[in-house]
């Protein structure tokens, strides 16, 4: 307010400059006092802690309305003239939807290409083509086996190793292969091998169908015996989102 001295602010009072300079600032004083309890006990209570390009232009309007009534409470004249308060209030609100709008605006953005890339990332754990060859590497950075998206079951940490399951002519193989599972994750970014479990890394497409019990999930995989993969609670929701988004 004191930079840019909008809608002829300094007509709104008769006072000194420096008292104006005071009148000034306590505007976004007093927004900050407001948009404070806004965002940290409010948001809290109605349990808003991930916002949506939706929810943050719903809160955004909220706010805004909050802004001002409590702008109008403080710094209106009551007037006995119902009418001439609303007049007074529609005022206020114009006010502060204009200064708000550009920052709000850029906030809005921002969600906006974040769900993007989060979309987008998603989409990039599934594999589009079934038949690409994964090509595994050792902690040395050397290729020790390749093998079809669609022969790969699973892969299980033993220490410094991994153990790769894969589908050979029907039968279940192992390749245990020296590198770990933190390192190997970051080479299969976009494959469609997920991470579920402090112990696992598992086929999106492999997976029939979930099991949920009181305690934790259960992947059950379209593989002879039907094996089961344990979800930890760290993964549940990644996986699930990527589940649902394959189907």
């Amino acid at each position: 307010m004191n930079l840019f001295i909008p809608f002829e602010v300094n007509s709104w009072r008769a006072l000194s400059s420096d008292a104006m300079f005071l009148f000034r600032s306590s505007f976004g004083l007093l927004g900050a006092l407001v948009l404070s309890v806004s965002q940290f006990l409010l948001r809290p209570l109605f349990r808003l802690k991930a916002l949506t390009v939706l929810s943050a232009f719903l809160w955004f309007l909220f706010e805004i309305l909050l802004l001002s009534i409590v702008m109008h409470m403080v710094y209106d004249q009551l007037y006995e003239d119902h009418l001439t308060s609303l007049v007074m209030f529609s005022k206020t609100l114009k006010y502060t939807f204009l200064v708000a709008v550009i920052p709000y605006g850029m906030f809005i953005f921002y969600f906006y290409h974040k769900e993007k890339i989060i979309d987008s990332g998603k989409t990039n754990n599934i594999i589009r083509n079934d038949n690409q060859f994964i090509h595994f590497k050792d902690e040395n950075g050397k290729v020790r086996i390749s093998l079809l998206s669609s022969d790969i079951i699973l892969l299980e940490s033993q220490d410094n190793y991994v153990s790769i399951h894969y589908l050979n002519n029907k039968d279940i193989q192992k390749y245990l292969l020296r590198i770990s599972m933190t390192s190997l994750e970051e080479q299969l970014k976009g494959t469609g091998l997920i991470r579920c479990h402090r112990r696992f890394v598992v086929n999106l497409n492999k997976v029939l169908r979930i099991n949920h019990t009181s305690k934790n999930l259960k992947l059950i995989l379209n593989v002879p015996s039907n094996q089961l993969v344990p979800v930890s609670s760290t993964y549940a929701s990644h996986v699930i989102d990527l589940l649902q988004h394959k189907n």
